[in-house]
């Protein structure tokens, strides 16, 4: 009895054992069943049907995490009917969601009852799986030119050269109205005629995306969204838009804009994702005080965003992105040009008009590829670059420079468009006359500022966009601006010797060469070589047009004050035809260049008589650097000419040499009279002061080569020389302070368009009275084959101006192949 009583008590406890172990397996079943889900991926290919979610699955306390995979099918277009949910392979319940694939219902194994995905009655437990909430704002951070949720957010808060969102200014005018697309510059640099709207669907183009997601979240638990801008000068940079579309307006941003943040909750209230834009309006600046005080502590380009959720109860999220705004980015010579319309070029320059007349000067350029110019000086007046982001059509942008009240104005209505806009720089000229340059003598802005001392060194394999080199003479101001593109590190050299100060008098970029392209440099050597060459007569002639008798040996027989005579020589004969002027440049009334009224026999009359110097290198006369009064056969040591006689200043003698010439370059003196250009190699060869300014000049010209290889460390640059001559003024042997310009036309001042180049006519002399070859120019070509050289007449209204044909001229190049940032 004893023994069934406790047979009795022992079933009894493992009766007891049994349910305990029953109820832990039903609790441990019942634990794992109550699950937070987050689902990462759904596929719905077929538009609702045939879905398939994928994700996790964690416990609500202390939990597992277990992967699963739905896969069934939608019975609506909003719910997904009884598919299977596995936790590691084993089929545990039955779900029931939305087709979004968003949330669900958990039936477990029995309790499925009514039909339709309807929970039944069963004794298992029915609950809602929680999702944690997704906030997110999404930048292009690996430049890939669109948003990828899962790309583009490692490093999104960051920016280096590699990695970082990129957005640009909007500086074009996509519906060709005249009114730049996003913001325009008076010519202080201040902000004006704002435009907040995205024109059109090209204007589309132009603005960057970003991206916010925020999921998970009952909207109706959502108390602000909130994007925040780093600080209020980067927001006032840009202009936002709630949405990247045809005519719709900033919502955020702008310069006067007074709000570093603003709740967006009403943009975000809509399905899916929301993409919103930014437009850039500045260039990176940071000048204490950039764009006329629109940036007390200057730009620095970045924009920083935070989006901020907040819900009812408190709970805050947030995320961070870094954008910066993309440069301006320079073109070089070398590069070929871009077609305009009908295979014609984008080369501008000034046309004639009734108050210019400039057609020697266009059909040397060949007048069918020209647009015109309100102003001789093009090159000086506009740089032609152009700005990108990825994502976003590459922009022309036409920096209008400083011209100390005179900054273009033609650009808006001849290059502002489509793809090509208008950025006006302040004009320091005029308004920062207390800043100063790099020179010794440290002078205010001037033509420094202007587009001829603002070059691109092309392209290397380690500088892949070049690397800016400008003169000193350049503001420091300006020279900053381009410090701060940060993509063509800018440097500087010594152009503060020269009259204009800019670095095209003497340096050029022409295509060909070892990298595709070479430096052109002017070396005064290589012109006294040509000119002591032994069969160069004394007799040859610089700046003489048509025929001369070089090479004749004309001697005075006799002369009275109106006649001079050669015995032996029959000046009626045809040979005589083209005999115009006299140059007397040896003996007795040496300087002297007369007009031929009448001819004999033997005898020359005249009727007009210029007394000229016989020396080339002199000072400078009142007025400085901006007035025209540097030029040749002493008119600058006399900067008022001496008025012209009827007859000789000085009568020749037997002493007296001369050369006669068809016609002759002139120069002005600074009332704008006119005197003969003409010199002959002689008095160049024995001018001892232009020699030693010339030798300064090369020692000069020759630092400024050394730069140019410095800023390119391992890499050899292929530089040419090419003949050319400076006049100036020497104090002890040193050329004086802005005092210098080219005597002979400037050949470094070329302009290279699509496989030609054109090079200043040289007006040099030539070996003898029946040839025709100018020994300047001959040399330029046998220094440069294989190129195509073609010599623009450019005396009358740019050399003797203190310019050349580059100064004339600009051109609107192809935009680099190769992205900036790569």
């Amino acid at each position: 009895m004893l023994v069934k009583k406790n047979k009795v008590v022992l079933l009894f406890l493992s009766l007891i054992i049994c349910v305990l172990i029953a109820a832990v397996v039903y609790a441990s079943i019942t634990w794992i069943l109550f699950v937070t889900t987050t689902v990462s991926s759904c596929n719905d290919s077929d538009g609702g049907l045939n879905e398939t979610v994928q994700g996790t699955a964690s416990g609500r306390t202390g939990g597992v995490s277990l992967p699963y995979v739905v896969t069934d099918f939608c019975e609506s277009p909003t719910e997904l009917r009884e598919f299977a949910c596995g936790f590691g392979g084993n089929d545990l319940q039955m779900w029931k969601a939305n087709c979004n694939c968003t949330a669900g219902i958990c039936i477990p194994p029995g309790g499925a009852g009514g039909g339709g995905g309807v929970p039944g009655n069963g004794t298992n437990t029915t609950f809602i799986p929680e999702l944690d909430p997704e906030i997110k704002i999404i930048v292009d951070t690996d430049r890939s030119g669109s948003l990828n949720y899962q790309a583009d957010e490692p490093g999104k808060n960051q920016w280096n050269r590699s990695l970082g969102a990129i957005f640009m200014v909007n500086y074009d005018d996509d519906d060709e109205d005249t009114i730049i697309d996003s913001i325009d510059f008076d010519d202080r640099g201040h902000p004006i005629d704002e435009n907040d709207i995205i024109e059109n669907l090209n204007d589309t183009r132009d603005i960057v995306r970003f991206g916010i997601r925020i999921r998970n979240v009952d909207q109706q638990d959502i108390a602000s969204v909130v994007l925040k801008a780093g600080n209020l000068d980067q927001i006032r940079a840009v202009h936002i838009f709630k949405r990247v579309s045809e005519n719709e307006s900033s919502i955020w941003g702008g310069p006067n804009e007074g709000s570093d943040e603003i709740n967006i909750i009403q943009q975000v209230r809509v399905p899916g994702d929301v993409e919103f834009g930014i437009e850039g309006l500045f260039f990176r600046y940071t000048l204490l005080q950039a764009y006329n005080g629109t940036f007390t502590n200057g730009y620095d380009g970045f924009l920083n965003l935070t989006l901020e959720v907040t819900l009812l109860n408190g709970t805050r999220y947030n995320d961070k992105v870094k954008l910066k705004v993309a440069p301006f980015v320079m073109l070089p010579n070398a590069q070929i040009t871009l077609p305009h319309l009908q295979n014609i070029d984008d080369l501008w320059a000034r046309d004639s008009d009734p108050g210019f007349d400039n057609a020697a000067f266009l059909d040397g350029l060949q007048r069918e590829m020209i647009h015109s110019t309100d102003d001789r000086w093009t090159q000086d007046q506009i740089e032609i670059g152009y700005t990108h982001a990825p994502g976003t059509d590459k922009q022309h942008v036409t920096m209008i420079l400083p011209r100390g009240g005179n900054q273009a104005n033609w650009p808006r209505q001849r290059l502002l468009g489509f793809n090509v806009g208008i950025f006006r720089f302040r004009d320091t000229i005029s308004y920062d006359i207390n800043t100063e340059n790099s020179c010794p003598t440290q002078d205010s802005p001037d033509s420094g500022e202007f587009g001829g001392n603002i070059e691109l060194i092309p392209a290397t394999p380690n500088f892949k966009l070049g690397r800016i080199i400008t003169g000193k003479t350049i503001s420091i101001p300006f020279f900053r601006f381009f410090q701060d593109q940060e993509v063509q590190d800018p440097i500087q050299t010594d152009t503060c010797w020269l009259a204009v100060g800019h670095i095209d008098e003497i340096i050029g970029f022409i295509p060909g060469g070892p990298f595709g392209w070479s430096i052109i440099a002017s070396d005064p050597d290589m012109t006294k070589t040509i000119i002591n060459d032994p069969l160069l007569p004394d007799d040859g002639v610089f700046f003489a047009i048509g025929n001369r008798s070089t090479g004749r040996n004309l001697i005075v027989t006799n002369a009275t004050n109106t006649t001079l005579e050669t015995t032996g020589i029959n000046f009626t004969s045809p040979e005589w035809s083209y005999a115009n002027y006299i140059k007397i440049y040896d003996g007795r009334g040496e300087g002297q260049i007369a007009h031929i009224s009448f001819k004999t026999d033997h005898v020359l009359t005249i009727d007009k008589v210029w007394d000229t110097a016989t020396t080339v290198s002199i000072g400078i006369a009142p007025g400085g650097a901006f007035s025209p009064l540097h030029c040749a056969a002493g008119i600058c040591l006399r900067p008022i000419s001496v008025p012209t006689e009827a007859n000789w200043f000085d009568n020749p003698d037997v002493t007296s040499k001369y050369v006669i010439i068809e016609d002759t370059k002139f120069w002005q003196d600074v009332l704008g009279v006119e005197v003969p250009a003409v010199i002959s190699v002689k008095e160049v060869r024995e001018d001892t002061n232009l020699w030693t300014l010339n030798a300064e000049a090369k020692r000069r010209i020759d630092i400024t080569i050394n730069d140019t290889r410095s800023a390119f460390p391992s890499e050899n640059l292929n530089v040419i020389k090419i003949p050319n001559l400076f006049m100036g003024s020497t104090l002890r042997g040193i050329i004086e302070s802005r005092s210098s310009v080219a005597f002979t036309p400037g050949l470094a001042n070329a302009q290279p368009v699509n496989g030609l180049t054109y090079f200043p006519k040289s007006f040099g002399p030539t070996r003898h009275w029946l040839s025709t070859v100018d020994v300047i120019e001959k040399k330029l070509k046998d220094q440069i084959p294989g190129n195509d050289e073609i010599f623009v007449e450019d005396w009358d209204n740019y050399h003797r101006n203190m310019g050349g044909v580059h100064c004339g001229t600009n051109v609107k190049r192809q935009i680099f192949i190769r992205d900036w940032w790569r």
